[in-house]
């Protein structure tokens, strides 16, 4: 799904994708607004950290986020 996105991963835990894009900040505060929450970082501003989602509604709804213009 991120990928998908133009999202290029950094790394991963069994929780967390970290990925790289130039517009991380405009895009935490976009998800934000739709109530999905991600980190961004000071040490490296182009990275935005996704939690993954628990469950099919949850995915759903990154999915949808991310698809609409921001």
């Amino acid at each position: 799904l991120l990928h998908g996105n133009g999202f290029d991963a950094v790394g991963a835990t069994d929780l967390f994708v970290t990925c790289s894009d130039v517009e991380s900040k405009k895009i935490a505060k976009y998800l934000a607004k739709n109530s999905i929450l991600v980190r961004t970082f000071d040490e490296d501003p182009h990275w935005i950290r996704f939690g993954l989602p628990a469950n099919s509604t949850e995915f759903n709804r990154l999915e949808k986020a991310l698809a609409q213009p921001g």
